[in-house]
Parts: structure tokens; sequence; C-alpha cells
């Protein structure tokens, strides 16, 4: 086998390289030598060219001067015809003023064929020159005479000076060669002596010796030849000498079991017991005189160097290292080796005794391995991990444990954990018991735990969850403990957030109507329990709809903010003040005497009378109507105070507003007043037909889906007068008082017929969705009802949506999930409206057969500014999808929020940059919406703002 790379150049004799050497010189030289003639002979030839036309145009000039001023022609042609002849002249040409033009006839001669070959005039490049003169006599112009030169004898003359100077250098190299080729061998002669010397030396003669001659480097050469035949001849004597001794070592180096190799100064292979042959699977004879790199990995060359240089410097030493058996597998070896010495104490090489080490480095490395994947999976969890010894001792901290406590790895480790890691109780503030210590002293997993505090080691505080436990062995020794936590902060105040959100109105940020009714609760319970006095102020604001008519819901919306701060103002700190909803306000006034309890309602109607609102350029002037209930030791629940106040309020607005009522003594009697007044109105709208019915778009926003028109109908009462009641005032009297059903069925009827005149021309007819309450979900005729007026008005199932509340689906699920079936079956579908207002649990949505989820509004109108709103619709939106549920987000005001609605996917919209709700006489109903119309806004109208339109059946 080739165990080195082999090189031409040293395959090469002495002879060989110097007359490639010279011959190379020499090539340098001559291509040097002939690029400097071949430029002066270009120089020469163009110069001589230059000179010749020059002289020509000399010549020519005066002697053309006097046939051209008689008009001699023929004069003219003849010397032209002369002077062409002239060696290098390629043509002569005669123009005269009027345009005549004599030239020289054709003449070839030899002087201007080439004689060069055609591939060195190309490589030369060699122009022809080309040179005019005016012919003047008497300052007078008689014409104008051009010669052109040809480049052709130049080119000829050139080559042929090549030629002659190139089999010059040719001769003068063939003689050199010839001189070095003799004067080498002459000198190589004693070498060759030493060559054959060497011969019979290697064959056995070792008394040979060889008389020095030749030059003194070869004379050296002998001598070192001669000296180390000597010391040869006495070695082999010393060795007979120690025969004996070194067949001893030998048997005991063949029948070890450890594998023995020795190589001598040079790093090649001296001895080779079996145990190595059978390690590395070559035999002694293979490998005996081959350098020791025959077991090195290929392009380990350095390795093969140190070895020697450690052969050399007679150094023992230990090491790993890699080798290459026979069979191509590798070999991690654990090597000592140690200097050979001979028996006159000389250096004469190394010992090495080798340990097949490949199963141990293997076992480190797949050790290494899991330590590394284990560190990497660590450094990858977003949790802080923490691992210390049994003594408590911090052994290792992934990233975020260093971030999180401020510590890097290298100072903490050591480290007690105590000293790193401190944490103090959420309430008390006093420090806790180190996890880790309970782990390692009870052995037991502590539990998880979110009241504490870390401290870090900057000062820095905030919430964690933590939690540790014991590291065990194999056989369920404890060698350590680990200490998992992460930061809450981000969930803390995620959570804080939404509990604000659940009991604040987002607009005003005042508490809602739910916080409201839990406090009143606290209060009626405490008068229940400790006679104590307490009120409850019932306001709605007056003139309120003349601002968001005028000026659009983000003025109303600002009025509302600007009061709802100016009138927090006006109570005491362990007062509340809530919006109930829309325009209406609640006060909680505790320990508070009814008397007053009248003094501050009073107070709060003139700030609201003096309050002026700023519009861009109106200015507005409102009032409020404030109903006052006493809340003193009556077991009643916080419906009928609210019911009372709300009478009181409305017996303020009967008595010409911006009042103060106090609600009569006498519960029944205000119930009853409450009843007659709502009772009365509903029914006599019911009655004179004065309840209308508007519509307003359902907008799919999303490239992909373009369905037909889909409208939600939306109920309005007329007065007396035909002014627009807000729905807000009427529909809670409805459904208190059980009118909701009445309301439903006219709202069915009335779609119907308006459905059936106006889906005459369409096609496809357009969707209507239209409203249910909770009181008709529970009602056992409404599917009775619904199929008759299928029926009678011969309207198509499938054209019609119903919208049902999540809250009234809730608390109607069983009678609420039959309706829908049998609805469903004859081609209806649902809408659940209002969907997260409730923060009801999505497990009810399992049990509905619902097609559409309206997004409730309270989140979409600012997720565009709100990441907790977003947040709340993309979630809403997901669950709707996974369980195959379009979805469609109410409140949409803005170009802003619909292009959010548009990124996280859902399907319809449905708001004020539609349109306002209209009668459906008055909207166009086209076959298919324009993309281009989703971002026109409706025409106004004089309607009611998105927070008054949450109740079902408007």
């Amino acid at each position: 086998m080739t165990m080195t790379r082999v090189r031409p150049w040293r395959n090469l004799s002495l002879s060989v390289r110097i007359k490639l050497a010279s011959g190379a010189l020499l090539a340098i030289v001559g291509s040097a030598y002939f690029s400097l003639d071949l430029h002066n002979a270009i120089d020469f030839q163009r110069s001589n060219l230059e000179q010749g036309l020059q002289y020509e145009l000399d010549f020519l000039a005066p002697a053309l001067a006097e046939p051209a001023l008689t008009g001699d022609y023929a004069l003219i042609q003849q010397l032209l015809d002369q002077r062409v002849r002239q060696p290098a002249i390629q043509s002569i040409v005669w123009v005269d003023s009027g345009g005549h033009r004599l030239h020289n006839a054709a003449v070839a001669t030899d002087d201007t064929r080439l004689a060069a070959p055609s591939w060195f005039a190309r490589w030369l490049d060699f122009p022809g020159f080309a040179r005019a003169k005016e012919i003047s006599v008497g300052g007078e112009t008689y014409g104008r005479i051009q010669v052109v030169m040809a480049a052709t004898t130049a080119v000829n003359q050139i080559w042929q000076q090549m030629l002659s100077k190139l089999g010059n250098l040719l001769l003068s190299i063939a003689t050199l060669f010839t001189l070095l080729g003799a004067l080498v061998s002459n000198g190589l002669r004693p070498l060759y002596a030493l060559k054959k010397a060497a011969q019979q030396f290697g064959q056995g003669d070792h008394a040979l010796r060889i008389t020095p001659s030749g030059p003194p480097e070869m004379q050296a050469c002998i001598h070192a030849f001669n000296n180390m035949a000597a010391n040869i001849e006495h070695l082999f004597g010393s060795l007979r000498a120690s025969g004996a001794r070194n067949r001893l070592l030998a048997v005991i180096v063949e029948q070890s079991n450890v594998p023995i190799i020795t190589t001598d100064l040079q790093g090649n292979i001296t001895s080779w017991n079996p145990a190595a042959a059978a390690l590395y699977g070559y035999t002694a004879e293979e490998v005996t005189g081959q350098p020791s790199s025959v077991l090195h990995l290929p392009g380990a060359t350095g390795e093969f160097e140190e070895t020697l240089a450690r052969t050399r410097a007679a150094q023992p030493s230990s090491f790993e290292a890699q080798r290459i058996a026979r069979n191509g597998l590798v070999l991690d070896v654990l090597t000592s080796v140690s200097p050979l010495y001979d028996e006159d104490s000389r250096h004469i090489g190394e010992i090495g005794i080798s340990r097949n080490i490949t199963r141990q480095k293997r076992a480190e490395a797949a050790l290494a391995k899991e330590k590394e994947r284990a560190q990497v999976t660590l450094a990858s969890i977003a949790d802080a991990v923490v691992t210390t010894d049994t003594s408590g001792n911090v052994d290792y901290l992934n990233p975020v444990a260093e971030k999180l406590l401020g510590w890097r790895l290298d100072e903490a480790f050591g480290h007690a954990l105590s000293k790193i890691f401190q944490g103090i109780d959420e309430v008390s503030g006093e420090p806790i018991d180190n996890p880790v210590d309970l782990v390692l002293q009870q052995h037991l997993q502590a539990e998880v735990r979110g009241d504490a505090v870390l401290v870090s080691r900057h000062g820095v505080r905030f919430p964690i969850e933590h939690s540790a436990a014991p590291i065990c062995s194999h056989e369920g020794q404890s060698i350590g403990a680990v200490l998992v936590f992460r930061d809450v902060s981000a969930s803390r105040n995620l959570a804080r957030q939404l509990s604000w959100q659940a009991s604040h109105d987002a607009l005003t940020a005042l508490v809602n109507r739910r916080e409201f009714e839990r406090r009143l609760e606290s209060l009626i319970g405490s008068a229940d329990e400790f006679g104590r006095q307490h009120a409850l102020l019932y306001m709605d604001l007056d003139q309120f709809k003349v601002v968001n008519d005028t000026s659009g819901h983000n003025a109303g919306d600002e009025l509302l903010r600007q009061l709802g701060a100016l009138l927090n103002g006006r109570i005491r700190g362990a007062d509340t003040l809530a919006r109930l909803g829309g325009d209406e306000f609640g006060v909680l006034l505790a320990d508070c005497p009814l008397d007053r309890a009248m003094e501050v309602a009073e107070t709060l109607r003139l700030t609201v009378a003096e309050f002026r609102f700023l519009w861009q350029d109106k200015s507005f002037a409102i009032g409020v109507s404030i109903g006052v209930v006493a809340i003193a030791g009556r077991r009643e629940g916080n419906a009928d105070i609210m019911g009372v106040a709300d009478a009181a309020c409305y017996a303020a607005k009967d008595k010409g507003r911006n009042q103060v009522q106090a609600s009569p003594n006498t519960r029944e009697l205000n119930q009853r007043r409450g009843e007659m007044l709502w009772v009365a109105r509903i029914n006599s709208a019911l009655e004179e037909n004065r309840f209308r019915l508007h519509y307003q778009r359902i907008v799919p926003i999303q490239e992909d889906d373009a369905g037909g028109a889909h409208y939600e109908a939306l109920l309005r009462m007329l007065d007396q007068d035909g002014n627009v009641v807000p729905p807000m005032s009427f529909i809670p009297a409805a459904e208190r008082y059980n009118l909701m059903r009445a309301l439903d069925r006219r709202v069915v009827c009335m779609a119907f017929e308006e459905c059936r005149q106006r889906g005459q021309g369409a096609t496809p007819a357009p969707m209507i969705s239209i409203n249910l309450s909770g009181d008709s979900l529970s009602d056992p005729l409404l599917l009775a009802f619904l199929k008759m007026q299928f029926a009678d008005y011969g309207i198509d199932p499938r054209n019609i949506c119903f919208e049902v509340t999540e809250t009234a689906a809730i608390a109607n699920l069983e009678q609420a999930n039959a309706l829908m079936v049998e609805l469903k079956s004859m081609g209806c579908r649902f809408s659940l409206d209002d969907f997260g207002s409730g923060l009801s649990s999505f497990g009810y949505l399992k049990s509905l057969p619902v097609d559409y989820l309206k997004i409730d509004g309270t989140f979409v109108r600012d997720m565009a500014h709100d990441r907790i709103d977003a947040a709340m619709v993309e979630a809403i939106n997901n669950i709707g999808h996974v369980m195959g549920i379009k979805t469609i987000a109410e409140w949409v005001e803005n170009q802003e929020t619909l292009e959010a609605l548009r990124g996280i996917g859902v399907d319809y919209a449905q708001g004020y940059l539609f349109g306002r709700p209209q009668p459906l006489a008055q909207l166009p109903i086209p076959e298919f919406l324009p993309r281009e119309s989703l971002a026109q806004p409706g025409p106004p109208e004089n309607t009611l703002p998105p927070e008054d339109q949450i109740m079902a059946g408007f």
C-alpha cells in the first residue's frame, strides 16, 4: 500500500532538474529578449514608413503643382503611376477643387506580398499609414494629394529578423545543455559509486568503505557513509553480544496481551507484537519499516510531526489519540510512550504501550451528548430553572433564571440558593421558606405556589409561581434538587385588567351595572342586618339624543366620559357612581338618609345643568332627571329597588325633566305607577301600530366571502307625537312585565310582510335576522306560530336568521335548543347575539346549533387600540371557526377597526361604517354586495348609539 504521496519532481534526477531549471531560465530570458527586440523592430519599421510617407508627399506636391495649375490630367496620371511603383506605396489619390479625382493604377509587386505567416501579421496588428497634403500655387489651392503606405513590407522584414534571431537562440540553448550535461555527469560519478556501495552494504558487506573523491560535498557524503558503516558494524556486534537478553525480552513482548510498538528516531515502526496485530489488524511483516503514521487518520500529518518531536526529545508522555485499523475502524487509544535506549545508552527510538478505550470514549460522548441535550432543553424553556447539589448549592442556572435573578451562572455557581433566590410572601411581605431546603429535608416535591414575590439581585420585585422537586439517581438516591419558577406579572396584570373590565364600563371607566347591582345587594344586606340607612339615585340624561343625532356617537361618547368624571368628583369616596347603560347613571350613597340623599341628588342635578359640552363649533346644554330611593331595613331584591328608582326617574321626566323625584313611601304604589306607565305606552303602541322596523346591513369582509345581502331587523317605537322612543326605555319594561312575547310576534309579522313586498324582485332574496327574546324562547306556542307565519307569508325559511342573546339562550338552554333544532330542520339559521358580553362558558356553545356568533360591540369598538379587546375578539373568532360557525362583529364604526377584523379573520361586520339602520323600502337590495361598498358610510339618520342596540327585538 502507498504510504506517502509521490511527487513528480522528487522522481527526477539531479541532471534532469538542472537542465529543466536552466531551460526555464533561458526561456524566460529569451522571451524577454524577443519581446524587447520585436518592440524595437516595430518602432523602426513604423519610423521608416512615416519618413517614406512624408518624403512622397514632399516630392509629389511640387511635382503636381504645374500640371494641376494647367489642368494637365494626363501628366498627373503619369506621375501617379510612376510613384506607385515605389516600394511600400499602396495607393496615391489626387482630387482637385472641382471634385475631379485621379488615382494610380493597381500595381502588384513582390515587395507588397505577405511573406510572413498570416497569424504573425494578425498578431502584430501592424496598421497602414495614410496622409494628405494640399497643392498650393501662389496662395491658391489646386487640389489635394493623399498617399497610402502598406505595412506588408514592414511585417515581412520583422518576420525575417525574428526567424534569424530565434535560430541563434536555439543554437545557444543546445550548446549550453550539452555543457551542463557533461559537467553534471562528471560531478555525479562519486554519487553513483556511493549508491553502489550502499547497495552492497545493504546486502551484508558491512566492512565496505569508499575512498573519498570528487567535490568537497561528495567527499563529505562519502565520509558520512563510512562513519555510518562503522557504527552499524559496531552495532551489529553489540547486538550479537546481547542476543540472549534481547530474545528473552522479545518473548515477553510477544506473549503480552497489551499492544506494544517500537519506533526508531524517524518514527518508523521497528517491532509489533501479536497484541498490536490483534488490535490494528496488521501483521508485523506488513508494518515493520513503515512510518507510524500508517495508523493515523487521513490528513493527521501534524500528529506525526508531534510524534517525531517527542521521539527526538526523548521525553516520556501519555496521551489519548485516534487510530485507524486495517478494516477502517477508528479506535480511541490511550498510549504511554517512553524513550528506547541501546546498550550504550544511546537514544534509538520509542516504545509505546497502548490501551483500547473506544468503548469508554463512546460512553463519555453519549453522556456529554445527553448533558448537552438537557442543557439545551433547559435553556430553551420559558421557565426559570435552578439546580442544586445535595447541600443546596447552585450548580446550574438556565438563561431565564439568570435574567430573573440578576445572577450569571459563573457568579452563582457554588453559592447557597438562599443567597441568590430571595422570595417574600405577597401579602405579608415576610420571607418565604427556601423551597429547595424543604425538598432536600423532606425528600418530597413542593407544590406550585403562586403567592410569592421574587426580589432580584438588583432589587426588582415581581410575582412568581414556583415549585421544587428532588433530583434522584437511577438507584433512587437524592443527588440534588431543581427549582422552577416563572414571572407571572403579565398574567396577574391581565387578570386584574379582566377583573376591572368585568366590573367597570369601558367608555367612562365607572362601575358597570353588574358591579353596581352587587354593591346594591351588599347595601341592602347591611340595611337589613344592622339597620343602616342608604340611598340609591337613578339618573337619566335629558337631551342626550340631541348630541348623538347632531354630532354623532363620538360626541355622545365624549359627553358621557366628561359627565362621568364630573359627577364622580361630586360624591364621596365611599359612594358609588355607575353607568347603567346608554345615558343612564346610578349612585349608591352609603350611610346616607333620604333627606341628605335628596340634597346630593340636587347637587348632581345642578352640576349637570351648569355643565356646557363643547364639540367642535357647537355647545350643548343638557339636564338630568334623578329618581331617589331610600334603602332602609327592607328585605327586598335589587331589582325591586332599581325598578322603584327607575319609576321615580321617569316620574321626574314626566314632570318636565331635569328634576329630582323621591320614590313613594309605598312600594306597591310605585310598582303600579311603573306598570301603568310602561304597560299603557307599549299596549297603546301595539294597538295603534306605532312600531317600525329599521334594517342594518351585515357585510362580508373577507375576500373569499361574497354572499348575498344580509340585514338585521331593529325595532323602533314612536310616541304620540311621532318621536322615536329610546329602545332602552321600553324594552326593559316589556321584559319585566311580560310584554316581550307580544313584541317579538309583532316583529316577526312586520318583517315577514316587508320581506314579501320587498323580496319579490330580489334574486336571491336578502337574508333577514330577527331577534327573539328570552321570554319568547320559553314560549311553548312560538314554534307553531312561526310555522304558521312562514306558510301565510310564503317566506322561504332559508332567508330568515333568528338572533338570540347569549344570556337568554343559556337561561332557557333546553327550550332554546329544542326550538333551534326544529327551525333549523326547516332551513332557518341562528345567530348567537352579544357573545362575550356575559363572559359565560364556551361550553354552552357546543349545545346550541348556531350558524353565526355576533361578537359583542363593547369588545369590537376599541379593539384597534386595546390589546385586551383585540384578544377577546380573536379568541371568540377562533372558537367560532373551530366549531364551523361564522362570526359577525358589531359596532364597526371606522376603517381601522375594519382592517383589524379582517386581519383576525372575522367573517362579517355590522356598524355605522357601512350605513345607518333604515326602513327596508329605502335600502337597495343588490344581488351581491360589491367589495368597494364595504367602507362607504350610510346616510345620516336619527337613530340610537350602539350601546342602545343591545336588547333583543329592535
